[in-house]
């Protein structure tokens, strides 16, 4: 769920005279030889301040020509390092970062990246000296088949830095690979800066660096969008490839293939139920917007998935309410924008992706409200709850206690070129309630978890202890809708939360104390009117049958 808050521009102080989103497209080059040149290289920065001074020539104290032949661990692949008498520049490799929509540290064992979506690496090299950056720089990927392609790391600035600056691509080496090459067969990388200088060995030291590479397979998804009428007037998400543009700058995902549904009305948007009208607008509770996610959700999991048996391979249906419908929480004054459950989602409307009056990360939030309420409920579909900032109960607990986007605290946006680091822009979890909304490091490998099916033998073993059939591994989706239990077939949701008995007795009709019942991790779930999850045993199905079920509903749930 979303509750509505102010989006607005943030103002700062010093804006950076050279935002994030600078580098270059890098030259590519294959063992066989062939390359490709870049299409777009980066522009230098401009020195400011007091010029910086050349290093004097160097000078040899005479110890022969030679050579360091570095191999990575995995790969095999190899890279030469000259070697000699000239003496040290004083640089080094301070850091060595792969990003796809958020910076990681793929010595972090958790770091891993999706496959077949395009990835920026960022080196930085400092110096304490004034020394101008070595034109010769090389990424190194190699794979678990042996195979070694090597791209040219770009230099974004004349001069070395004394220190990394994490606010901006324009003081560091950038390499830019595209989608095509990014492989679920990735081992390791290294990388060399000036490699052709005959310096010493400890010198070549400092300029080689190396790591392993955990590259998952290419995430995708199916979508149906589906645009609600009310009163005249029809909601929308922009257009279909503005959204899929947008999630997939925020999500792992790199294909996703929507389908668009013929504008439809909801039978539980009754103008007779609205509980006052402001001007054009019609006001709603929570329970009417429940009803009405739970008649979009019935159509997704009957019609739409029927056959699927986990959520992570399921059609997900977008449903945009329009702007003359507003849903309000139990004290009837917060606005609600957005619910997700795990297969389906009803969301306010947005005309826009982005403000594209903000033209840099450092001068304001990008993205429209309803963008940012979008990609808050994507995220509850692909398995994320909340983060813990703004928010006082369903935090997901695999996500950062302070809503914040990770140790390293860096996002891009691929869509607007923007690389910002979030204590300068003010991002925080877009899972959060905490301000302008990025996803996070562990947001990012969660969801890659979720769509490579990291819990499925969780999951299974969750069923034989159930008691669920091994063969059925749907489960009974429990919900209230107009003052009537209803429930589905559903598929078993990534991760379940058991309620506790005295939760299920307090939550549920009697007839259902004893079972085993939980929420999916969002905030649904303890909702009075639901979702539940229960395993589609004997037990359960004898139980619900007495809420009312009809016999034709109860086979269904078995199926």
């Amino acid at each position: 769920m979303k509750l509505s808050k102010f989006v607005g521009a943030v103002s700062v102080a010093v804006v950076l005279s050279a935002c994030g989103g600078g580098g270059g497209s890098s030259a590519k080059t294959v063992v066989d030889g062939s390359s490709t040149t870049p299409t777009n290289p980066t522009t230098p920065e401009t020195p400011t301040g007091p010029p910086k001074v050349t290093p004097a020539p160097d000078v040899s104290d005479g110890t022969p020509a030679g050579s360091l032949t570095r191999r990575a661990a995995t790969s095999n692949c190899q890279l030469t390092q000259a070697t000699g008498g000239f003496p040290s520049r004083q640089l080094s490799i301070a850091a060595a970062r792969f990003v796809q929509v958020v910076e990681q540290d793929m010595t972090d064992a958790a770091s891993q990246l999706a496959a077949e979506k395009a990835v920026l690496v960022r080196v930085d090299v400092v110096s304490p000296q004034d020394v101008i950056l070595p034109a010769k720089a090389v990424l190194q990927i190699g794979n678990s088949t042996g195979g070694c392609v090597s791209y040219d790391l770009v230099a974004t600035s004349q001069t070395a830095p004394t220190a990394r600056d994490a606010t901006t691509l324009s003081k560091s080496y950038v390499a830019r690979i595209p989608a095509l090459d990014v492989g679920s067969n990735w081992a390791d990388y290294q990388v060399v800066v000036d490699p052709l200088r005959q310096s010493t060995v400890a010198a070549a030291d400092e300029l080689y660096a190396t790591g392993p590479l955990r590259v998952r397979p290419a995430a995708t998804d199916k979508l149906i969008y589906m645009p609600i009428r009310f009163e005249g007037q029809v909601g929308q998400f922009a257009t279909v490839s503005e959204f899929e543009s947008l999630i997939k700058r925020v999500f792992p995902q790199s294909s996703l293939a929507t389908t668009t549904d013929p504008v439809r009305t909801l039978e539980a948007l009754d103008k007779d139920k609205a509980i006052r009208i402001e001007g054009s607008v019609y006001v709603f509770d929570f329970k009417v917007m429940s009803k009405a996610l739970f008649e979009i959700d019935a159509d997704c999991l009957i019609n739409r998935n029927a056959g699927v048996d986990q959520f992570r391979f399921a059609t997900k249906c977008l449903a945009a309410f329009p702007g003359n419908i507003r849903f309000v929480d139990d004290s009837m004054s917060n606005t609600i924008v957005g619910l997700a459950t795990p297969a389906a989602m009803f969301s306010e409307s947005f005309m826009s992706v982005d403000i594209n009056t903000v033209t840099s990360p450092y001068n304001g939030y990008w993205l429209s409200r309803g963008a940012e309420t979008f990609i808050h409920e994507m995220g509850h579909i692909n398995s994320l709850g909340h983060a813990k900032c703004g928010v006082f109960d369903q935090v997901d607990s695999d996500l950062y206690n302070d809503g914040s986007l990770g140790p390293i605290g860096v996002g891009y946006d691929s869509g607007r070129d923007f690389y910002f680091q979030s204590a300068r822009s003010g991002s925080f979890d877009m899972m959060s309630y905490c301000g302008n909304g990025w996803m996070s490091d562990k947001g990012y490998r969660k969801v890659i978890s979720f769509k490579s099916g990291d819990n499925d033998e969780q999951r299974a073993s969750a069923r034989s202890t159930s008691g669920a059939s091994e063969s059925s591994p749907r489960m009974v989706y429990l919900a209230k809708a107009d003052g009537q239990w209803r429930a589905l077939s559903s598929p078993m949701p990534h991760q379940l939360k058991a309620l506790l008995p005295a939760q299920v007795k307090a939550l549920l009709p009697t007839a259902l104390n004893g079972l085993e019942v939980s929420v999916y991790n969002t905030d649904a779930g303890p909702m009075l009117d639901g979702p539940y999850f229960l395993s589609a045993t004997p037990e359960v199905l004898s139980k619900l049958k007495l809420l009312g079920l009809a016999d034709s509903v109860l086979r269904q749930l078995v199926r």
